[in-house]
Parts: C-alpha cells; sequence; structure tokens
C-alpha cells in the first residue's frame, strides 16, 4: 500500500489559509484608500438660518438631476418663488415671518433632500452661526444681530447656557474649531435681549486627508473698504460646476483652470465679509474667514497657516499715509512693541507665536484681531499617489511570492514522498521475489 503524507495535506491548508489573509489584507489596504463617499441626489442650502421678521432668505438645491419638478417646502406649503438652472433650484421668501420658522427641503416625487431648520425671529436679537457643519481645525465666527443698532454695542455669548465671555461689536471668533464646541449656542444684549438658541454642528476632518480634496485660499484675510480680494479653489476633477460663495451668495467673476477655479471681487464693502468656500452638489471645501473693514487700520497677516522655523511678516495698514507711522502691536491683548512703518517681522516662527494679533496707530485706530496659526514642520514626507499605488503592488507581489513559495515546498515534499513510496515498493517487490 502506498502511504498517505500527512505533511502534504499540511501545507496545502497552509497555502490555502495564507491566500486567504492576503486577500482580505489588499482588499482592506485598497478599499481604505480609494474608498468612495456617496451622497443623496441632492442637498438643500439655506442663506441664513436666522433672521429677523420682514428679512428675507433663500433655499438653495443642487445636485444632480435637478428639474422643474423638484420642489422646495417645509411641512404647510411649496414655495412658490424659485428660480431654475441645470444644477441648481433656488427658491426664496421676501418678506419672512415668525411663522415660515421651521424644517426646510428639497423634493422631487419620491426623493428628498437633506432637512435644514431656521429660526424667523419677532424679538430683537438673533446669532448668525455658519449654515454648514465647520470642518475641524477651520475658523469660525458666530455673530450676535441687533436691530436697534449696527455696531458698537458688547454681546454675551453661551454654549450649551454656560457663559463663553463677552465680545465687541457682538463677534464671537473661534479660530481652530474642535468636536467640543459643537453645541447650542445664544447670545445676549444687555438691555436689548436674548438669541434663540442655534446649533452649530462640527464635521471631522478626513482621515484620507483633504489634500486630495477641494481646498479654498484667499488672497487676503483683512482688507479695506473698496479693494479687491479673490478666493482660489484646488484640487482634483475641478469643473465649471464648482462654485464659490458665502452664506449668501455665489461669487460671479471667476475663472476655470484645468486645477484651479479662481473668484474675485473687485470692490469689496464690509458686507463680503464672512466664511466663503468652494461647492459642489454635496461636496464642500473648508472654508475661509475674510474681513471687510471700513475703518481706518488693519492688520495684514499670512492667508495660510505658518509652517515652524520659517519667516513671517505682519503689515499694520493705515488708510490715511502709507509709510512714515508707527505702530504698537499687540499678541492675545499684551503688548509686543512699537514698530516703524508699521511691520512686525518674526524671522524664526515657533509654535508660542501661534494667537490673535492686532496693531495699533496712535491717532488713527485700532484694527481687527487676525489669528496666525503655526503648523508644525512635519518630520515625514507626505507619500505621492504612485508610492501608494506602488504599496499596493507590493503587497500583492509579497503574497504572489510567499505562496509560490509555499506551493514549490510542497511540490518538492509530493516527489520526495512519491520517491520514497517507489522505493518501499521496489523493496516489496523483491522481498516477495526471495521468498
Amino acid at each position: 500500500m502506498l502511504l498517505q503524507s500527512h505533511g502534504e495535506q499540511d501545507s496545502m491548508e497552509v497555502i490555502l489559509v495564507y491566500s486567504k489573509l492576503c486577500l482580505m489584507v489588499v482588499t482592506a489596504h485598497v478599499h481604505t484608500s480609494y474608498s468612495k463617499i456617496s451622497h443623496s441626489p441632492f442637498h438643500i442650502t439655506p442663506s441664513r438660518l436666522q433672521l429677523f421678521e420682514y428679512e428675507s432668505v433663500y433655499f438653495t438645491c443642487e445636485g444632480v438631476n435637478i428639474s422643474a419638478e423638484l420642489k422646495v417646502r417645509n411641512i404647510r406649503q411649496i414655495l412658490s418663488k424659485c428660480s431654475n438652472s441645470t444644477v441648481m433650484k433656488r427658491c426664496g421668501i421676501k418678506y419672512a415671518l415668525a411663522s415660515d420658522s421651521g424644517e426646510y427641503w428639497c423634493e422631487s416625487g419620491a426623493e428628498r433632500s437633506n432637512a435644514v431648520s431656521i429660526t424667523v425671529s419677532a424679538g430683537a436679537v438673533i446669532l448668525e452661526s455658519p449654515v454648514h457643519p465647520v470642518v475641524e481645525g477651520d475658523a469660525a465666527t458666530l455673530h450676535c444681530r441687533n436691530k436697534i443698532t449696527s455696531s458698537n454695542f458688547t454681546a454675551e455669548f453661551y454654549k450649551d447656557n454656560f457663559f463663553m465671555g463677552t465680545r465687541y461689536e457682538g463677534k464671537l471668533e473661534i479660530q481652530k474649531v474642535l468636536m467640543s464646541h459643537e453645541g447650542f449656542y445664544k447670545c445676549k444684549i444687555h438691555e436689548v435681549g436674548e438669541s434663540p438658541e442655534s446649533w452649530m454642528a462640527i464635521r471631522r476632518k478626513s482621515n484620507a486627508g483633504e489634500d486630495s480634496s477641494f481646498r479654498i485660499t484667499a488672497s487676503r484675510l483683512h482688507l479695506f473698504e473698496t479693494e479687491s480680494v479673490y478666493f482660489t479653489c484646488k484640487g482634483f476633477n475641478i469643473s465649471t460646476d464648482w462654485k464659490v460663495r458665502n452664506a449668501r451668495e455665489i461669487v460671479s467673476q471667476c475663472s476655470n483652470g484645468s486645477a484651479t477655479k479662481t473668484c474675485r471681487i473687485d470692490h469689496a464693502s464690509a458686507s463680503d465679509s464672512g466664511e466663503y468656500w468652494c461647492e459642489s452638489g454635496a461636496e464642500r471645501s473648508n472654508a475661509v474667514n475674510i474681513t471687510v473693514s471700513s475703518g481706518a487700520v488693519i492688520l495684514e497677516s499670512p492667508a495660510h497657516a505658518v509652517v515652524e522655523g520659517d519667516a513671517v511678516t505682519l503689515h499694520c495698514r493705515n488708510t490715511n499715509t502709507s509709510s512714515n507711522f508707527t505702530a504698537d502691536f499687540y499678541k492675545d491683548n499684551f503688548f509686543m512693541g512699537t514698530r516703524y512703518e508699521g511691520k512686525l517681522e518674526i524671522p524664526d516662527v515657533s509654535e508660542s507665536h501661534e494667537g490673535l494679533y492686532k496693531c495699533r496707530i496712535h491717532g488713527v485706530g485700532e484694527s481687527p484681531e487676525t489669528w496666525v496659526a503655526i503648523r508644525r514642520k512635519s518630520n515625514a514626507q507626505e507619500v505621492p499617489h504612485e508610492e501608494i499605488a506602488f504599496s499596493h503592488n507590493f503587497y500583492i507581489l509579497r503574497c504572489t511570492a510567499v505562496t509560490v513559495g509555499l506551493a514549490l515546498q510542497l511540490l518538492v515534499l509530493g516527489l520526495l514522498q512519491w520517491k520514497l513510496q517507489l522505493v518501499l515498493s521496489v523493496l516489496l517487490l523483491l522481498t516477495s521475489h526471495f521468498q
């Protein structure tokens, strides 16, 4: 009888198990690196979340398959004042009332978008907050509005009913948003009133890295009225469908490149202040916050985070004179020093330089505060897309090589077993012959 090899069976089982493990690792690796996010057919965005009675609000429905049958509505009625395009439908309420508060959505047949909730207040105070979830790490501004006065007032801010602090001109600026900033916010102006609560949602920054998606940059963060500012949207798959916008309107003066879209505001006014972003349907970039000042002094700071170890210059600008003046500089409200021609130069930036800066020119005025962000110098270099593809091929090649090696070992064991069986058969024949 021929002997059955248990070693052969064990080797075959090892090969099968290892092959399955390799397939699982490669599949998971590819899925993690190249997974795509699915979106609903369309998405609704309001121009604002809180407003006073008799103010205007509009809703924009964007996405694929936008048609004339698509409606913007709430639980009671369909909005009738609308305009259509191939990728967008916009409907508005010109003179909103408190009864117009509630949820709104887009729908077409059985398909329905996300829902957004607006509050139309009959009171004297509202809190304007971002209409989109804020990406973790970005900046956010909450604006306490007073129906009686537009400036020269202080407001108290609260989060989840806990006092946060008092701010001049009713602006609460959060320079680096964290997940802990998510919650209900409200503001209070003494002897005027208190706003309704407003929910600010925070979205986690993707681990896949936002370098591979769309990003917006501004040419400047602070500027005077009538000056120009432009926004550049960079990333992959830039198309004409992408828009640069704020909570109220789309920036119309734009030009397209193969990998960028640039839009500009030629004669900016104070009302152009606020957040801007790039978007297409349900996809949206990070947001940048600009301040258009009607005052006499601004502080120009880098539009990007400064890399640790680099040099940076903060420039205090004056509408009255361009040179021959001195300016006082402050960081986090602490006096830093006085500089001639209004330039504060930091030759070797460290993490301790991160903070809120402002400048003051005697006899002229003080600038709004501006945040200077510092980014750590990375020790690890960025891995390009070609290296990611190479790593996938490496995994496959390594698994294949090991599997082939195990198969060859199995083949050698099989040959040895066959020779052993052949020798045993010959011995059995010789033994029976001599008997």
